[in-house]
């Protein structure tokens, strides 16, 4: 909650989280609200086989009222959402993330800097 300054009222701001489109074999809902969760995935032994599972469910349903889709489709549409990925090249603090080791240490010693100045 924020105060307004000018109008002199409480305004609520409310940012929902975006939605992960990347890196979707680390879930562990399909979906946001899980409604895509169609298998568990708790377990680590099944989470592999269920992920993909979820993800046939979700890419069927979406193919359902939009297009037609085969089995050899909703593999390829599961197989390209597994290989997006994403990686952080900056940090505001460290500077760029590919800097040598040398650089890299210099960077972590910034960054712990800046976050026990911040402590204090």
């Amino acid at each position: 909650m924020t105060f307004d300054p000018i109008g002199e009222a409480d305004v609520v701001s409310v940012y929902r989280r975006p939605l992960p489109s990347t890196k979707l074999r680390f879930l562990s809902a399909v979906m946001f609200d899980g409604r895509e969760t169609i298998v568990s995935l708790t377990s680590a032994m099944t989470y592999s086989n269920n992920l993909q599972s979820d993800l046939t469910h979700q890419a069927l349903d979406a193919t359902l009222g939009h297009a037609t889709a085969t089995a050899e489709k909703l593999r390829g549409i599961v197989k390209f959402e597994l290989g997006l990925s994403t990686a952080q090249m900056c940090n505001h603090d460290g500077g760029p993330l590919s800097l040598s080791l040398r650089s890299r240490r210099w960077a972590a010693g910034v960054v712990e800097a800046s976050v026990l100045s911040r402590l204090q």
